[in-house]
């Protein structure tokens, strides 16, 4: 098994945490039962893996609306220098990014499919 990285601390757990540690104002039975008598080892195990979990879904669920919000204009930023109608290369610095090839570059772009290739 890996070490937690900086990525699933910041992008997974701590948002998870931050939902879960919510839900306890909405839910005051959850609140007596984890607030007895303070906090032990095993108490603090499940929090953290319902945070995991809890940040797990909460990534899902933002990358299944980042898809979505994007769609509505056309395509992933990401995919605006490789679009045929782009207004961020000039027509000089395209036929010459052409002229390189897309491994000279590092782009995969393909001038017949304007967008949204990979999703």
């Amino acid at each position: 098994m890996n070490k937690i990285t900086f990525y699933e601390q910041a992008g997974i757990v701590i948002p998870g945490s931050v939902f879960v540690f919510g839900l306890l104002f909405f839910f005051p039975a959850i609140q007596t039962v984890l607030t007895k008598d303070g906090v032990s080892l095993g108490d603090l195990g499940i929090f953290v893996l319902l945070s995991y979990a809890a940040g797990q879904l909460i990534a899902a669920i933002g990358n299944i609306g980042e898809i979505w919000f994007w769609r509505l204009f056309g395509c992933m930023p990401t995919d605006w220098i490789t679009r045929t109608s782009t207004t961020l290369l000039s027509s000089s610095l395209w036929t010459a990014s052409i002229a390189r090839g897309p491994s000279a570059n590092g782009l995969l772009y393909n001038r017949a499919s304007p967008g949204l290739g990979h999703i």
